[in-house]
């Protein structure tokens, strides 16, 4: 990821003031820079280079004590710790059978695709027409927005 020497500027520190569209384009560019901001009477002086990794960190922790997981993600979790526990089968073992037994199921989760994941502008549209107003994306804080789908996905 990308560090850069901008220490005499402000980053987000929290879901609630960082915009969806920069906490989407982190996830998407895995670009810290996103981070930053310019506002100085929502933001904190930073004096030094900040630990990004830390800052990014916490943000997805508040996001996930705020929302939870999605029960895509925690089937994802699993089957992540089932190659995990086959990949220590194989080391304790020496058992190439089980390399055969972890493509098989890395092939199985690159080729799942049980919902089509939905494209953040396409969520981004469904809010919008949903609570009829645009969201601008670059002030509508992540907390926010994720509420709005939240509250949209209770409706249906």
């Amino acid at each position: 990821m990308y560090i850069g020497k901008l220490s005499n500027f402000k980053h987000h520190r929290s879901i609630e003031t960082l915009p969806i569209w920069n906490y989407n384009q982190v996830k998407e560019t895995e670009s810290f820079k996103y981070l930053y901001a310019a506002d100085p009477l929502d933001y904190y002086d930073i004096k030094e280079e900040p630990d990004f990794g830390a800052v990014w960190e916490k943000l997805n922790r508040e996001f996930l004590d705020f929302f939870g997981f999605s029960p895509e993600f925690e089937r994802m979790l699993r089957q992540e710790r089932a190659i995990l526990i086959m990949e220590c089968r194989l080391l304790q073992t020496g058992d190439r059978t089980i390399k055969n037994l972890i493509r098989a199921k890395q092939n199985q989760m690159d080729s799942e695709d049980p919902t089509e994941k939905m494209r953040y502008e396409k969520i981004v549209d469904l809010v919008e027409r949903h609570r009829k107003v645009v969201v601008d994306q670059h002030r509508t804080s992540v907390k926010m927005f994720y509420t709005y789908v939240k509250g949209l996905s209770e409706q249906s």
